[in-house]
């Protein structure tokens, strides 16, 4: 085989390695559902509508420059829903009351782990060191992911530095709950709305225990009435006999 030869088939061997490693690498991406994104976490959440409450108050805390650095980060991320669950006026003195902002920078610290956590590595029983310090938990239950007391309802949201998990519940640190009476203010809307289900509940069972009654005293009644409408038809019965034997009489 002349020289010529020998290059051209190691040029044709050296682009087809170089093909296989390509497929072998878009099938591995696609086999395990990885959409990679050139965007960070911040513009990741941003694009996607549904962490704007997040994301707001990322910013007032003062970490976005944080999370949109190299990384890789971990964040649990909780949905608008999620934000909505704690009372009004409690959210807005933790994003606008410069007082708060250390316990703003607390929550939001408590939901971002260093490092790229994907959904697969979730496993019952771990505990992952947030940025905040403290650990976060990690349960599964008839298939569902819980971290904390918040549940992971969509997964593997990937960005360019790191990887976000949207939570429905907003994480309370153990240092939120320990020291302060926070928790017990950001839990309130929860047990408002507990509150508004029991409350639902008795009135329905307090009209069926009425309509139940209403309906034994209709039926009370209506037996009441009944030997009366007997008697009167037994008299009428027996005036009409008297009347027919009177007039044979006569």
């Amino acid at each position: 085989m002349g020289i010529k030869m020998r290059i051209v088939v190691v040029t044709m061997a050296a682009a087809f390695m170089m093909l296989l490693a390509a497929a072998v690498g878009a099938a591995q991406n696609e086999t395990v559902g990885i959409n990679v994104s050139d965007e960070d976490i911040i513009e990741v959440a941003t694009a996607d509508g549904d962490f704007d409450t997040l994301v707001s108050a990322i910013r007032e805390a003062g970490l976005t420059d944080t999370l949109s650095g190299a990384g890789p980060f971990t964040v649990f991320a909780p949905t608008d829903e999620a934000f909505d669950k704690i009372p009004q006026e409690v959210l807005e003195n933790l994003t606008t009351n410069e007082t708060q902002r250390d316990n703003l920078r607390t929550i939001i610290t408590y939901h971002v782990v260093p490092g790229l956590i994907m959904f697969s590595d979730l496993e019952n029983g771990t505990t992952f060191q947030t940025m905040q310090a403290d650990d976060l938990n990690i349960t599964t239950d008839n298939g569902a992911v819980m971290v904390d007391d918040a549940r992971i309802v969509r997964p593997d949201i990937m960005a360019s530095n790191g990887v976000i998990h949207a939570i429905d519940t907003v994480l309370i640190p153990p240092t939120i709950a320990a020291n302060t009476d926070l928790e017990d203010r950001l839990r309130a809307g929860e047990s408002r709305v507990e509150e508004d289900v029991a409350v639902a509940e008795r009135d329905v069972a307090t009209e069926e225990a009425a309509e139940e009654e209403r309906a034994e005293e209709a039926a009370a009644r209506e037996e009441n009435r009944t030997p009366g409408f007997e008697a009167t038809f037994a008299l009428i019965g027996l005036l009409a006999v008297f009347f027919v034997a009177l007039r044979r009489n006569n």
